[in-house]
């Protein structure tokens, strides 16, 4: 049947889209595992920067791809299948596509840094010899807390949920061995068991499945269309997308952990540091200036 071979086709371009993103966030927690490290401000802004571009690049031409494929369908249906009015909708809809989608891949290209533990640390070491006043040291403490509340706790996404706690505890007691002695490489991933990444895949971030929810239409279209070849290497891709899905969830995993274990280093010397300069810091004596101002008056009047 024509329309159980569209299926085939669209479904296939569909998983082929999906797998490329799926690999380039795998590449990214590559990428974030060996290059985790207790580095300067601005080589962590550089970091940040590289990666946040690379992912505006990617939504780029996820773009293009998605808005070419509207436009050449819009097109076949309006001359080839004398559809018009269906190819005008769809069209419309690519273009609708584009601009939204720039939209987000500008802003997610300009969007300024935030606040972090290496920022703040590097403000409070700056200048050790200069006295902090008691307003500027309340001043670093709310940034703390601002920081603490992004960056305290390792986060899993939209469905980060009470659910998880198990998982974040296995993390947190893995970031906290990797504080204390790094590993070298991809290490943070070995110590991320597979039965946790399994955990993590349904529970937290299952839009990792779509290849091989993808691959499992096709085949199943295949079968119906009676097409066996088409339908075993679609029924084998959905086996290798899963298995794929899993080792991006573990490679994933151990990128947060290792960031995390990062955080907690940095974090622990901003407090320190916080602590040390709010020891020395110049406090306002309460009610010196009254007391002042009324010497001066006193003072007056008996020269008067």
């Amino acid at each position: 049947m024509l329309w159980l071979a569209d299926v085939v086709t669209w479904g296939t371009v569909a998983w082929v889209v999906v797998l490329f993103v799926l690999g380039a966030g795998a590449v990214t927690s590559v990428i974030g595992v060996a290059t985790a490290a207790d580095r300067g401000p601005r080589a962590t802004e550089t970091g940040r920067a590289v990666t946040e571009n690379g992912w505006a690049l990617i939504a780029a031409v996820v773009l293009v791809i998605l808005v070419g494929t509207g436009v050449d369908v819009s097109v076949h249906l309006a001359l080839d299948e004398g559809e018009a009015f269906v190819g005008v909708l769809v069209f419309v809809g690519a273009v609708l596509v584009a601009v939204f989608g720039a939209l987000g891949v500008l802003a997610l290209a300009l969007r300024g840094g935030s606040a972090s533990y290496a920022v703040l640390r590097a403000n409070l070491a700056e200048h050790p010899e200069r006295q902090l006043t008691s307003e500027q040291v309340d001043a670093f403490r709310a940034q703390l807390a601002r920081i603490d509340e992004r960056h305290r706790r390792i986060r899993f996404g939209l469905r980060d949920r009470s659910g998880l706690r198990a998982i974040r505890a296995r993390l947190d007691a893995m970031a906290a061995e990797l504080a204390v002695v790094p590993a070298a490489g991809l290490g943070a991933v070995g110590r991320v068991r597979w039965k946790t990444a399994n955990a993590y895949l349904w529970r937290a971030n299952p839009w990792r499945l779509a290849p091989a929810v993808l691959a499992l239409v096709v085949g199943a279209a295949a079968i119906v269309d009676a097409e066996p070849l088409t339908a075993i290497v679609a029924l084998v891709a959905t086996a290798l997308s899963f298995l794929f899905a899993l080792l991006a969830s573990r490679l994933a995993l151990g990128a947060k952990v290792a960031q995390h274990a990062v955080n907690q280093v940095r974090r622990a010397d901003a407090v320190c540091l916080l602590d040390e300069r709010e020891k020395t810091a110049r406090r306002r004596t309460a009610g010196l200036g009254d007391r002042v101002t009324r010497a001066l008056q006193i003072l007056r009047d008996q020269q008067g």
